[in-house]
């Protein structure tokens, strides 16, 4: 079968690599569609995976070719999409139903092969059934959207919330769905004025394409009080980092999702304000809770069907597995794409 494997950090090919069998408890899946995750681009071009060559790709759908031994609930012949993250099931976070915070955990696409070919083998318990209502394509967005409303309930999001979501990615831009389905107000930032105006038509109130001083005026402005309730970062960087730390009102939140792999250095009178506003400072990671894979992944299909939440405007383009290695370095040229999808139909 075809596979696009990273070979070494900055190189991706398309290779033939045999097609794999299903051990016990798993499933052998006939890949339909699998996007880029914008944790594969640091991934692809700095940081590697944790053995390469690898088949990377996790956020996918398909259809269940074959069944290993002691699978019964997975049929062949089911559409599912696929949660990556593979929880040891033994440590304590596990056994507190707290999948996210494993500490053993395999991850499909990072530390097995992944779904970026035509075939993967994944755990039989990390599959769920794809409702009529919802397309194989559409079924490909859940593992993003999971990981939206995840970080809005870690930052305990309610009706009538302000909320800043800081960066138009695939999960920011479900973000702002996820919390106008909540009832609250938002407010967007993204550096470049496309995903801006994007976010707006998924329901944001208000955008901006800068992060100065004068545009935290203007947020504070719109929120008619000290700060937003809940600042959500999803970009990864330094500076969205900070302004979300500078936009929150006193007891207000900022919910750190996006990966930045930098350091991040507050400056005292920041930091003064936000301890002498009590504010809180909450980590977000992945989207897994109990029962495995969590609500987080129900509750995204559910809505994906319902038509709540909306994967056609996110998509910027679909490519067989030949185009994935122009898609990587689009990516790196910092082309403002949403989400491109790799398409095995």
């Amino acid at each position: 079968m075809n596979a696009f494997q990273l070979v070494r950090v900055g190189h991706g090919e398309v290779r033939k690599v045999p097609v794999p069998t299903p051990g016990p408890n798993e499933v052998l899946i006939k890949v339909h569609f699998c996007g880029i995750c914008g944790s594969d681009v640091p991934r692809y071009f700095s940081t590697g995976a944790h053995r390469m060559p690898i088949t990377i790709g996790h956020e996918f759908s398909g259809v269940v070719e074959q069944t290993g031994d002691n699978v019964s609930k997975i049929l062949v012949g089911t559409r599912v999409t696929v949660a990556p993250l593979i929880p040891c099931n033994a440590c304590e976070y596990c056994e507190r139903g707290l999948f996210s915070l494993c500490e053993n955990y395999g991850y499909v696409g990072s530390r097995q092969d992944g779904a970026f070919a035509e075939f993967v083998v994944v755990p039989a318990a990390n599959c769920l059934p794809i409702p009529d209502s919802v397309t194989l394509q559409d079924a490909a967005f859940t593992d993003p959207a999971a990981n939206a409303i995840h970080a809005l309930w870690k930052g305990r999001i309610s009706e009538g919330n302000i909320v800043l979501i800081f960066g138009m990615g695939t999960i920011g831009l479900f973000a702002v769905q996820w919390a106008k389905l909540l009832g609250a107000t938002v407010v967007v930032i993204d550096r470049f004025p496309e995903k801006v105006n994007l976010a707006k038509q998924l329901g944001a109130d208000f955008g901006f394409s800068s992060s100065s001083d004068e545009i935290l005026s203007q947020v504070r402005t719109v929120c008619s009080v000290s700060g937003v309730d809940i600042a959500l970062e999803l970009s990864g960087s330094p500076v969205g980092q900070e302004f979300c730390i500078r936009a929150v009102r006193k007891q207000g939140r900022v919910v750190i999702h996006g990966i930045s792999h930098k350091d991040l250095l507050i400056p005292e009178k920041v930091l003064d304000v936000f301890q002498r506003g009590e504010c809180e400072f909450i980590g977000s990671w992945n989207s897994f809770s109990a029962p495995f894979p969590g609500k987080e992944w129900t509750e995204t299909l559910k809505n994906i069907g319902s038509g709540h939440i909306r994967t056609e405007p996110i998509v910027s383009k679909i490519c067989g597995i030949n185009g994935l290695r122009s898609a990587f370095d689009e990516y790196r040229q910092g082309i403002p794409f949403n989400k491109v999808l790799c398409s095995f139909d």
